[in-house]
């Protein structure tokens, strides 16, 4: 009760924010639990190597999105919330060169899908690249987000979702060939934009009334290039190792390696939602209370030391019952692979934490200098540990680039030193307790 007044007093804005956030919750507990079921299933039928071709066309066009985005969107959704120029211009300008971008990389798809001899490869690329001619109306998600009402991108997606995986789970029952679950995964892309722009026209907007500005659109790629680069950067290292593992060994590898990693990769959005909840306060905290600044950015740090922890230890251990138990024994080849992989989340949940941090400190240029070694080196390691270790080789290359990007680097330049120290120090989260009362006796 003392709970439900407590909501019932809240303002609206803080209750929008509130219901906002649910229907985030909602969304990656549908994706993640429907979703992992069906990849599941999917990947048993089709085995490594028609698994290896369907994950490694997913990689390539994860590849291009951040270059057909030009790092808009982050701007485009600032810009919708600050309401410094008219909606129908901001949007207008946005989908205009987005849809620009995105067609030159398509047609760029199209000729380098041709350069692929083996069978089905280039019909699953073509497939795929098709998601990325409306990939520009995805701004209606950020539409709704300014707005705080993600309700209506929330229930685009999961129809989405449910659509495409009723027809992945449909093909298997008919036993269908790798190009019909690509044609699956198109279709929730498409889905997905026809219910944005359904629930946008219910509302009163129109896509004919958008209209490009050439201020807005001169304004916004200014801003938004080192986004566009550092957004690469990160899918470099995240999603390149499949690319080098495809032409480097074969389709199989990329389907052994893919099974680790999404199980290593599935826990990622738990740094980000914890994120959204500490970003606030630490910003304003930076200059309106440095001592509780400095607390609540060491205390972030330990609680995702010990969550990523808290993952990768049970999941190492498990790692040879819960492979062959979801995906069957087909695949006990990427129990050693997961065991090297999860270390990884250590670094990428510093990482995420450290971009509140990087903000608030005005260094994300030294954020995107980061990320970059982290790609550059990343490719490098594939090239040399992959014919050395194989599959468990492109592992090794993302924990070591992983911990070079959000780890290492930060010691070299004495602007980030501090946040290094605190990693360290991090890794001891049961001082967190301690901190905890510090605080509160600092009030």
């Amino acid at each position: 009760m003392k709970i439900a007044n407590k909501i019932k007093n809240l303002s609206q804005h803080k209750k929008n924010i509130i219901s906002n956030s649910m229907w985030l919750l909602l969304e990656k507990g549908y994706k993640l639990g429907l979703g992992f079921f069906v990849v599941s299933y999917v990947a048993r039928y089709l085995g490594p190597h028609d698994f290896g071709m369907l994950s490694y066309a997913l990689a390539i066009i994860s590849l291009t999105i951040p270059v057909a985005n030009l790092g808009l969107r982050n701007i485009i959704k600032k810009e919708m919330i600050l309401k410094d120029s008219p909606l129908y211009l901001i949007l207008g300008s946005s989908f205009c060169i987005r849809a620009i971008s995105s067609f030159i990389i398509f047609i760029i798809l199209l000729f380098f899908s041709f350069t692929h001899g083996e069978p089905n490869q280039p019909t699953l690329i073509i497939i795929m690249a098709i998601s990325l001619l409306v990939n520009p109306f995805d701004q209606l998600e950020d539409y709704f987000a300014s707005k705080l009402n993600s309700k209506k991108s929330v229930r685009a997606s999961l129809i989405a979702l449910t659509v495409s995986s009723s027809f992945k789970l449909t093909f298997i029952l008919l036993e269908m060939s790798v190009v019909y679950f690509a044609i699956a995964q198109l279709t929730e892309v498409l889905t997905y934009s026809a219910f944005l722009i359904f629930f946008y026209s219910k509302e009163g907007g129109s896509l004919f009334n958008w209209k490009p500005s050439k201020e807005i659109i001169l304004d916004s790629l200014s801003k938004s290039w080192p986004l566009m680069f550092s957004g690469l950067a990160i899918l470099i290292y995240m999603r390149i190792d499949q690319y080098m593992l495809n032409n480097m060994i074969d389709a199989s590898a990329v389907g052994i390696y893919s099974i680790a990693v999404k199980l290593s990769e599935i826990w990622y959005f738990i740094p980000t939602i914890i994120m959204t909840s500490f970003f606030p306060n630490i910003i304003s905290n930076r200059t309106s209370n440095p001592i509780k600044y400095k607390i609540q950015t060491k205390q972030l740090m330990m609680l995702m030391s010990a969550l990523s922890l808290l993952i990768s230890i049970p999941l190492y251990f498990l790692a040879p019952l819960i492979v062959p138990l979801i995906f069957g024994d087909q695949y006990l080849a990427s129990v050693p692979v997961l065991q090297i992989h999860i270390w990884s989340s250590l670094f990428v949940f510093w990482g995420v934490s450290q971009s509140a941090w990087d903000i608030s400190e005005n260094l994300t240029r030294l954020s995107l200098m980061r990320t970059s070694i982290g790609a550059v080196s990343n490719i490098i390691l594939n090239f040399f540990l992959i014919p050395k270790f194989g599959v468990k080789g492109a592992a090794y290359a993302t924990v070591i680039s992983q911990s070079l990007s959000a780890f290492i680097l930060n010691l070299l330049h004495k602007n980030t030193r501090p946040i290094f120290m605190t990693q360290i120090k991090s890794l001891f989260f049961w001082n967190a307790i301690s901190l905890q009362r510090k605080e509160l006796n600092d009030k």
